[in-house]
């Protein structure tokens, strides 16, 4: 028997057979892809919301060096603890923010966010040196001066920086 022959003989078989298997077929890729797609939403959704806390703690973390008193700390008016109390919450708020969108992002996006929280950090550092060095030689309102001076120095650059990770994150949602 030849094979035109066979499938003209069981030509309805042969059909039945091959929709059977087109059906299963069919199923299993529309799962796998349903699957993969509920998978990439997922993805999506939890990097918009860390994308949201973050943007939630820069924006305590710019109000808190924006609103902070200054010269109460250097005038030694606040206690040490009232004073951590007052840096480190959103700091640290910060911290974890930054350290959940490292699952996010990698490469140039981190080093941004990266350097968005040096900066926060070194307006710390500095706060803490002029802390430091009560007494000596310059006054209160100097200090205040080359405080505010290093504060709103940083407070710019990061702002460029968020503003360069912003349009990252629009190229990333639109592809």
């Amino acid at each position: 028997m030849s094979v035109f022959t066979f499938i003209i003989i069981y030509w309805d078989k042969i059909l039945i057979l091959t929709g059977v298997f087109g059906y299963f077929g069919k199923r299993f890729f529309d799962l796998k892809s349903k699957k993969l797609e509920i998978n990439h939403s997922l993805f999506q959704q939890n990097r918009i919301t860390a994308v949201s806390l973050f943007l939630m703690d820069y924006s305590r973390t710019v109000l808190m060096w924006q609103q902070i008193a200054v010269y109460k700390i250097l005038a030694n008016e606040l206690s040490v603890s009232e004073i951590d109390n007052i840096i480190w919450t959103p700091l640290n708020d910060l911290k974890k923010s930054v350290l959940t969108l490292r699952i996010y992002f990698d490469g140039d996006m981190q080093e941004k966010l990266e350097k968005i929280l040096d900066g926060f950090l070194s307006i710390n550092e500095f706060l803490n040196n002029e802390y430091s060095s009560a007494g000596l030689n310059s006054t209160i309102i100097s200090k205040a001066n080359a405080f505010h001076a290093k504060k709103d120095k940083i407070l710019i650059e990061n702002d460029v920086l968020l503003t360069s990770f912003c349009v990252g994150i629009r190229d990333i949602f639109k592809s």
